[in-house]
């Protein structure tokens, strides 16, 4: 199963929507040459920078608009690099600051990604140099990286140096991030043919695996970024070891390090607050998960996170924010801090979280055309122009429109696995017998251009907060609902009646619960004062 190029993707709708309102964040004053190459570059040298560069670039690929201020800032990149070809100071031998290697991974990506997508190879030589210098210089270091415990407690949103060298390396409250570079280094093993990364990659992830995650409390950031790098090297090697070990980092990920709306703990046992940086990780490497296993679960997972964390982390301004993180001594979702958008990291990630939902609409292999994400689309495959236009997640109605040459793969179009059992197909009005495989209802087409209707019936769940069976959460197939409430309720699920799709009214208080999305939606004044409630007691 392959992705498609997202040349071939163009998005409408609320994606697309939200995509231009991010883009309209990352052209303002702070993202612009005169300011993004002094932001964030004491502490965190290449970090703004590259996360702006990739988020730009993320951007331009799956809106096909040219950023305004891309040409500017790379432009005038190299007169701000050290004599080494990277950013802040030059690191002296068996000395390592981890912020510094973590920074440097979003501007290698940003360059490798602007270079792909241009052809301009004089970034690519830019990122090589960097590896060259920075990163290469590293092997035998991560053997020697410290985990002890004495390190957790500290932190914020932003994340500091914490003054302590420990086995020569300056460490950070951002617990594990020197692994982030993981997923920069393995794009440029696995893309660019890099081969001298492979002892360096080998050892990274050696040490990566020995690590306990939650008892040395790991930023689940940092944790999601390398899994996602492991996950690149297992493509370029083909090892099952490496695929098996990022399945692995997930489900507990998904056990210790995620909310009740499926965003995450910033730090494994530390629910303080969420990271949209996070978030978008854990859409990309299920997504990667899915493409590697097709385990229906990974799509589902994806279709969780998107509706319910990465929608409700956009704010107004187009930028993506932190909130405090629903668990069971925390039954609110509420925003975290006095900043409306976490603006110096992610905001310009969640440019690269809307892009991997664009390139998850569909998938393709040797015989089969897959739907996997129902949002309003068009996509170009082969000579066929393939429309879709939904009411999902709100509602299960899907309109497929095939024009152009005949397809000549088959359809398979992602069933739920609450309507497995439920839907209904039909090819230009006439209902048609699909075969059903893992949660897909396979369409051999007859005829070249025709409509598809897909339609099924979503259910409302009532389910357990894991290990806390007094409390539930209430959920429209995969969409988590909430209820705007100062004081909080206890609801039945016999008290609750649609008053709209996905949207319900308890009976007895007459509060409305309804989906996360529309944060964006609300002012700033509203968002700071926003208040929804997830979890529920039993009456």
């Amino acid at each position: 199963m392959n992705t498609l190029n997202l040349s071939q993707i163009k998005v409408r709708g609320d994606l697309a929507h939200r995509q231009l309102l991010n883009y309209k964040r990352l052209e303002s004053d702070i993202y612009r040459p005169e300011s993004v190459f002094s932001s964030g570059m004491g502490e965190w040298p290449g970090d703004w920078l590259g996360r702006t560069i990739l988020g730009l670039t993320k951007l331009k690929e799956t809106t096909h608009r040219e950023p305004a201020y891309s040409y500017s800032i790379l432009s005038q990149l190299p007169e701000h690099l050290n004599e080494a070809g990277y950013l802040g100071p030059v690191i002296a031998t068996g000395e390592y600051n981890e912020q510094q290697l973590a920074g440097h991974n979003w501007l290698i990506r940003g360059l490798m990604e602007y270079s792909r997508l241009s052809g301009e190879t004089q970034y690519l030589e830019m990122a090589r140099r960097i590896i060259h210098n920075l990163y290469l210089p590293l092997k035998g270091a991560f053997l020697k990286y410290p985990t002890d415990k004495s390190r957790i407690g500290y932190g914020a949103p932003d994340g500091k140096l914490t003054g302590a060298n420990v086995s020569g390396w300056l460490t950070s409250t951002d617990v594990g991030c020197a692994f982030i570079c993981l997923d920069g280094l393995a794009q440029a093993y696995n893309e660019f043919g890099m081969t001298e990364l492979k002892d360096l990659l080998e050892e990274m992830i050696e040490k990566f695996k020995s690590i306990d995650l939650i008892g040395s409390s790991l930023q689940t950031h940092a944790t999601l970024t390398a899994t996602r790098g492991i996950m690149a090297f297992y493509r370029a090697t083909g090892q099952k070891c490496y695929l098996a070990l990022a399945e692995k980092i997930f489900k507990l990920y998904k056990s210790y390090g995620m909310t009740v709306n499926y965003a995450n703990f910033n730090w494994f046992g530390r629910p303080l607050w969420t990271e949209p940086c996070a978030i978008v990780d854990s859409y990309m490497l299920t997504r990667d998960l899915f493409i590697e296993t097709q385990k229906p679960e990974y799509l589902e997972m994806c279709h969780k996170i998107y509706f319910n964390a990465l929608c409700h982390a956009q704010r107004s301004n187009g930028g993506f924010g932190c909130d405090l993180c629903v668990h069971e001594g925390n039954h609110y979702l509420s925003i975290y801090g006095k900043s409306l958008d976490a603006y110096w990291c992610c905001s310009m990630r969640g440019a690269e979280g809307l892009a991997a939902v664009s390139s998850s609409i569909a998938f393709i292999d040797e015989s089969r055309i897959y739907i996997t994400f129902y949002l309003d689309s068009e996509i170009r495959i082969e000579g066929a122009k393939i429309t879709i236009t939904t009411r999902y997640p709100e509602e299960g109605s899907v309109h497929i429109k095939i024009e152009g040459k005949p397809v000549q793969k088959e359809i398979a179009l992602f069933i739920p696995d609450y309507a497995v059992n439920s839907f209904t197909a039909s090819v230009d009005g006439l209902p048609v017998e699909t075969v059903a495989n893992e949660e897909f209802a396979v369409i051999k087409l007859q005829t070249g251009s025709c409509a598809i209707d897909l339609n099924f019936s979503i259910p409302l769940c009532e389910l357990p907060y894991p290990g806390k069976q007094s409390c539930h959460f209430y959920q429209y197939g995969y969409v988590v609902l909430g209820a705007d409430t100062k004081a909080e309720l206890t609801v039945d699920r016999s008290d609750l009646s649609m008053i709209a799709p996905a949207t319900y009214q308890d009976r007895r208080s007459g509060v409305v619960l309804k989906p996360l999305n529309d944060t964006y939606k609300r002012t700033p004044e509203e968002t700071f004062k926003m208040q929804r409630q997830l979890l529920f007691t039993h009456i």
